[in-house]
C-alpha cells in the first residue's frame, strides 16, 4: 500500500490528539521501530512507539495513517543561501574552485523584487520537501519575512565580508545591531540572528576578535573553513587566487597578514572554535585539526553537492565521525547545488561516503543539524521523534522494491532507488507573523568578495 493510500482519520467530536502510523518510525534517538506510531498533542510529542489501537479505532482521535513509508524527524538543513535562489539552473560550476568563485561574482545582480521571488520559491521548496528549519546564511536578512510566512524556522546567520581592518568595527556593528533587536523583540525579525564572518580568508584578525568577544557572553556564530586548497594557501602565504580576487574587487589594502598555519588552527588561536561555533564545509582538515574540533565542541556542517559542483573536494566525513565530531548536512545554495531537496542530498552523502552508515548519515540530516543549529532541546525540539520534542515530522514512501527491506535508514538513503520527502500532514510547522523593515526586506543583496 502506498503512503496516504491507507490515509484514515476517525472522526469524533473531541480531536485531543494527532496519531501518525507508518510502517517504519525512525525516532533517530533510539533504534526504528516497525508498525509504529507517533501521538501528538497541541503539536508537541506525547510518545513515540508500536501501534496501539487498529487504524479504525474507537479512541476520539485523528488517526493519520501514511502506509508502507518511512516516518522521520524533519530533515534540518545546516547550511544554506536563499538570497542566491535566483542561480537556479544558471550557475556557474567549478574546478577550480576561484574560477567558480570569480564567475559567482561576475553574475549579474538581479532586481531586488526577482531575488526575493525566488528565495521565496526555495523556501517554499524546502517546506514541500519536508523541510521545516535551515541555517540561512545572508547578507541584507531580506529572506527572512520570506521564510516565516512560508513556515520556514531555523536561525538566520548573517554573512559579513571584508578583508580590511577597517572594515572591523563598522561590520560588527552592524550585526551587533540586529542581534540586538532580535533579543529585545524576537516578533522583529521572527528568526533568531547571529554573525557570520564568512570566513577566514575574507574577513579581517580583527574583525574575528570582536565576534570571539560575543560568543563568551552565549552567542552562537557560523563560518565557512577549509573549504579550498586556494583558501589554505592565502592564509599559509597571503598570495595565490584569493589574493587576486582581492585586489581585483578593490578588497586589498595591506593592513592584512597571513596567519601562516591551517584555517581551523587559525580560527582557534583567535578563541573562535566553541560548542557554539558552526564551521561549515571543513574540507581540508588534518588529523590534528579534527581533535581540535573534538576538543572545543565545534560542530561540522558537510555540503557534499556543492563541494562536487565547486570542486571543492571531499571531506573526510568517516574520520569526522570517528573522532566524535557533531557533523550535519546542508545542501548550500543554488549558486552550487541543482536544488536543495535534503533527499538527495543524504544520497549524495551515501554516495559520496558509502562507509558511513545510513543510521549515522541519517542522524546528520536531522538531529546533527539540529545539534549544530542550536535548534535542540524542551523548548525547541528539532532533529529526533521524542517525548516532549515538536511534532516537525516528514516521511518517504518506501519504493515498491524495498518493501521488504529491514533497514528504513538505508531506504532514507536512497540504496532502494530514490525517494521523495514530504511533510507530514497536519503536522505542526513553525509560523508566526512578523513586521520587518522594508527598506531591509527590499535591499539587494550585496555580491561576496569571495
Amino acid at each position: 500500500m502506498g503512503a496516504l493510500a491507507g490515509y484514515h482519520t476517525a472522526v469524533g467530536e473531541a480531536r485531543s490528539h494527532e496519531i501518525y502510523r507508518a510502517r517504519w518510525i525512525v525516532p533517530v534517538g533510539r533504534p526504528p521501530i516497525e508498525g509504529g506510531e507517533v501521538v501528538v498533542r497541541e503539536g508537541a510529542i506525547l510518545s513515540v512507539g508500536r501501534q496501539s489501537l487498529p487504524a479504525s479505532g474507537k479512541r476520539e482521535d485523528n488517526i493519520h495513517d501514511l502506509g508502507e513509508a518511512v516516518l522521520f524527524p524533519s530533515p534540518v538543513n545546516a547550511h544554506t543561501h536563499l538570497e542566491w535562489s535566483h542561480l537556479e539552473g544558471g550557475a556557474p560550476k567549478g574546478p577550480p574552485f576561484t574560477g567558480w568563485v570569480r564567475a559567482l561574482l561576475a553574475s549579474p545582480r538581479p532586481e531586488a523584487k526577482d531575488q526575493l521571488a525566488a528565495a521565496e520559491r526555495a523556501a517554499r521548496g524546502c517546506l514541500a520537501s519536508g523541510t521545516f528549519s535551515v541555517g540561512n546564511f545572508s547578507a541584507s536578512l531580506a529572506e527572512a519575512p520570506i521564510m516565516i510566512e512560508a513556515g520556514l524556522g531555523g536561525s538566520i546567520f548573517q554573512e559579513l565580508i571584508g578583508l580590511p581592518a577597517s572594515r572591523a568595527e563598522p561590520l560588527e556593528r552592524e550585526a551587533r545591531q540586529w542581534r540586538e533587536v532580535s533579543a529585545r523583540n524576537p516578533q522583529a525579525i521572527g528568526l533568531p540572528v547571529f554573525p557570520a564572518p564568512h570566513g577566514p580568508h575574507t574577513v579581517s584578525r580583527e574583525l574575528l576578535l570582536r565576534l570571539a568577544a560575543e560568543l563568551v557572553h552565549g552567542g552562537r556564530l557560523a563560518l565557512h573553513v577549509a573549504e579550498s586548497t586556494e583558501e589554505l594557501e592565502f592564509l599559509r602565504t597571503g598570495l595565490g587566487p584569493f589574493r587576486e580576487i582581492h585586489e581585483a574587487r578593490g578588497g586589498w589594502d595591506g593592513s592584512w597578514m597571513p596567519p601562516a598555519t591551517t584555517p581551523v588552527r587559525y580560527l582557534d588561536s583567535l578563541g573562535l572554535l566553541t560548542p557554539r561555533t558552526l564551521a561549515v564545509h571543513c574540507v581540508h582538515v588534518d588529523g590534528g585539526e579534527i581533535r581540535l574540533l573534538v576538543r572545543r565542541g565545534t560542530s561540522v556542517a558537510l555540503c557534499p553537492r556543492s563541494n562536487r559542483w565547486t570542486g571543492a573536494g571531499v571531506a573526510p566525513l568517516p574520520s569526522l565521525l570517528q573522532a566524535g565530531v557533531n557533523c550535519a548536512l546542508g545542501t548550500d545554495s543554488l549558486a552550487s547545488n541543482s536544488d536543495l531537496d535534503m533527499a538527495a542530498e543524504l544520497a549524495a552523502a551515501r554516495e559520496t561516503w558509502p562507509s558511513v552508515s545510513p543510521a549515522e548519515l541519517v542522524r546528520m540530516a536531522t538531529l546533527g543539524g539540529a545539534l549544530a543549529l542550536g535548534l535542540h532541546g524542551r523548548e525547541l525540539g528539532r532533529g529526533e521523534l521524542s517525548p516532549g520534542s515538536r511534532a516537525l515530522m516528514a516521511f518517504a514512501e518506501i519504493p515498491q522494491g524495498a518493501l521488504g527491506a529491514s533497514d528504513p535508514c538505508a531506504i532514507l538513503c536512497g540504496d532502494h532507488g530514490a525517494v521523495r520527502f514530504r511533510k507530514a500532514p497536519l503536522s505542526g510547522a513553525p509560523r508566526a507573523a512578523a513586521p520587518f523593515s522594508e527598506e531591509r526586506k527590499n535591499k539587494p543583496q550585496e555580491h561576496k568578495e569571495s
